[in-house]
C-alpha cells in the first residue's frame, strides 16, 4: 500500500479551518485531544506519515484549490 502525503504537517482541526464554508452549518471545529478517533484515543502525531510515505510537492491548499 502506497502512503502519500504533503510536505507540510497539520493538525485536524487547522486542516478543517481551510476548507470551504459549508452554507447553513453551524458552529466551530474545536480541538479535544482525548476525543476517541474511530474509538481510539491517538497520540498527538499518531497520524502522521511513516518514513517511507511519497512526499508530494503540493500543500494542501493548494491541492484544495486545484479540485
Amino acid at each position: 500500500m502506497l502512503e502519500a502525503a504533503g510536505p507540510e504537517e497539520l493538525r485536524l482541526d487547522g486542516l478543517t479551518a481551510e476548507l470551504p464554508a459549508v452554507p447553513d452549518r453551524p458552529g466551530r471545529v474545536v480541538a479535544d485531544p482525548r476525543a476517541p478517533f474511530f474509538g481510539a484515543v491517538l497520540a498527538e502525531r499518531a497520524l502522521l506519515p511513516g518514513p517511507d510515505a511519497h512526499v508530494g510537492p503540493h500543500t494542501f491548499a493548494q491541492w484544495l484549490k486545484s479540485r
